[in-house]
């Protein structure tokens, strides 16, 4: 079976430990590449220095900051 998301870059932005780390034991069997962040600051400062495929987020940790800079660029994002 084909994976579309094989080798995509994906940052998953959760304030929650345990959250992260089961979405990163069920993306990992895909060979997804996976960088965290616990909040929108810390996402906007990686994303000034790396790109990513996919966004996944709550919106509750999507400052105002980081929505800016989503509106900035092109990529997909998903709000869990």
């Amino acid at each position: 079976m084909n994976n579309i998301l094989e080798n995509k870059k994906i940052l998953l932005v959760d304030d929650n430990d345990f959250n992260r780390m089961i979405i990163n034991i069920h993306l990992k069997k895909y060979n997804i590449i996976i960088k965290e962040a616990e909040d929108g600051n810390e996402a906007a400062k990686i994303l000034e220095n790396e790109s990513f495929d996919i966004i996944s987020g709550l919106k509750k940790v999507m400052n105002s900051y980081l929505r800016y800079i989503l509106k900035t660029i092109d990529l997909v994002v998903i709000k869990l």
